[in-house]
């Protein structure tokens, strides 16, 4: 085989590693922050730690007193001040925590045991009650027994659990994939200080383009709401993508090293 065509699969490989790293490090990312429970829980506990997230959880349980006790009304502002400073405690990130954690393993667990369930079962056997107590109310009830239902015969959950096992496998095989391409790309040439020039560039690229993609999806999921709405928006997507751009700076760092290593070296040899 020519020196050139090993050039044209180097760089080859090479591109199909960046497209496999790129398409990966996101299912990697969501794998570990959104569908691990414990990932998942440190980041709803995270949200708390935003001023308009507390306010709106705030607003939320005021509005639920005044409306269960309206002689409150006269205090909501000492209780939106209790509220915020209850939520900033550690007392209550570890119930959230620990609430987070339980939400999420009742709608990831593939056992048949679960509390949710039995309360979703609970649930349809009460709405199917009240509907013959009181035909008039099937229309307020239909969407939460829909809910239930659903949770009921786990189709919601076996829907969840079919999305974290698809990404988890693509979290694992294509990160691999692209290391496999990238070891291919470096050592199938004779010239591989030069390859490694083009790996380090490729990781340095990835590194820019996903930062560039979080920019733009929190652009685009932002515009479309305003308000305190935006702001307990912007909350929860930083809580849960904050750490995605460390992510993208390491590899964007190690590219730029790897490239910048082998250019120095091939300066020393000329």
């Amino acid at each position: 085989m020519s020196s050139a065509t090993r050039r044209r699969l180097s760089v080859a490989c090479i591109v199909a590693g960046t497209i496999a790293l790129l398409a990966g490090l996101p299912f990697a990312y969501l794998d570990q922050n959104v569908f691990e429970a414990q990932g998942f829980a440190d980041n709803v506990t995270e949200t708390l730690q935003d001023s308009a997230v507390r306010a709106q959880i705030s607003s939320d349980v005021t509005g639920a007193l005044v409306s269960a006790n309206p002689q409150a009304v006269s205090i909501v502002p000492v209780l939106d001040t209790v509220f915020d400073s209850v939520l900033r405690s550690q007392q209550a990130a570890s119930v959230v925590r620990a609430a987070a954690v339980e939400t999420h393993n009742a709608v990831f667990s593939q056992t048949e045991g679960s509390v949710v369930i039995d309360l979703a079962n609970l649930g349809v056997i009460a709405f199917e009650f009240a509907k013959t107590q009181n035909p008039g109310i099937a229309n307020e009830l239909s969407r939460p027994r829909e809910i239930a239902l659903k949770i009921a015969d786990r189709s919601l959950t076996v829907r969840a659990v079919r999305l974290a096992n698809t990404v988890r496998a693509l979290a694992l095989i294509l990160p691999l994939a692209a290391i496999l391409l990238f070891g291919v790309g470096l050592f199938i040439v004779p010239d591989r200080r030069r390859a490694a020039i083009d790996v380090g560039s490729a990781l340095f690229l990835t590194g820019v383009l996903l930062f560039a993609a979080y920019l733009i999806v929190g652009t685009v999921l932002l515009a479309g709401s305003g308000g305190r709405e935006r702001d307990v928006v912007a909350g929860v997507w930083q809580a849960f993508v904050h750490g995605f751009v460390i992510w993208c700076a390491i590899v964007a760092l190690a590219g730029a090293i790897i490239a910048a290593s082998a250019a120095s070296v091939m300066r020393e040899l000329d």
